[in-house]
């Protein structure tokens, strides 16, 4: 069980922003390119999809950082059209990370539904994360906790009308803090209980 006070907060500095938007810049840019983009534009409630790429960069660079036994799944900006890889891998088992930007803390933690199906078979674990404010004023990244994957659409499913998607919907209490899921044992099916 989560509480806020579980979550890994991680200072967001001018190094890490400019660095991410840099990266989000290059992964739009390839998308565009190889027509990956359409996959991504429909999303309302996200500015551009360099914002979209920007958020998600701003959870991931840091985990990377804070957590040297996690490997990227698959490079910063992917020069194909596959990109159906998980964002990390840990001891041979696949993570997805998402990222929402909270200005407070919720209760429920929105798995865009559409986004996900298309991942949940690429991924073992899901990591839920959030940043305090827009990509261009957040302060803090924040790894909330995380989820075995084929959990995630046991959730019901509800249609989140700042995103005009369907998402499952999952209690924050019902993650796992970060600090557990590096405990021996845990990608090996003994999940501390």
């Amino acid at each position: 069980m989560v509480t806020e006070s579980d979550a890994k907060v991680f200072p967001i500095n001018t190094y890490l922003r400019n660095t991410a938007l840099r990266i989000a810049i290059d992964r739009d840019e390839i998308a565009r390119k190889l027509g990956r983009v359409n996959e991504h534009s429909s999303y309302p409630g996200y500015e551009s999809t360099v914002e979209m790429h920007w958020i998600g960069l701003l959870a991931e660079m840091p985990l990377e950082w804070f957590y040297p036994d996690l490997h990227k799944g698959q490079e910063w900006v992917v020069d194909s059209i596959d990109t159906n890889k998980p964002d990390f891998i840990y001891k041979g088992q696949n993570i997805e990370v998402k990222c929402h930007t909270w200005y407070k803390w919720y209760e429920t933690y929105f798995v865009e539904k559409r986004r996900w199906d298309k991942k949940k078979d690429v991924s073992k674990f899901l990591f839920c994360c959030m940043i305090n404010d827009v990509p261009q004023r957040a302060t803090v990244s924040k790894a909330l906790g995380w989820i075995e994957a084929e959990r995630v659409d046991t959730y019901l499913v509800d249609n989140v009308k700042a995103w005009a998607a369907e998402a499952y919907a999952i209690p924050v209490t019902d993650l796992k803090p970060m600090d557990d899921f590096f405990k021996e044992g845990v990608v090996n099916g003994k999940t501390p209980s």
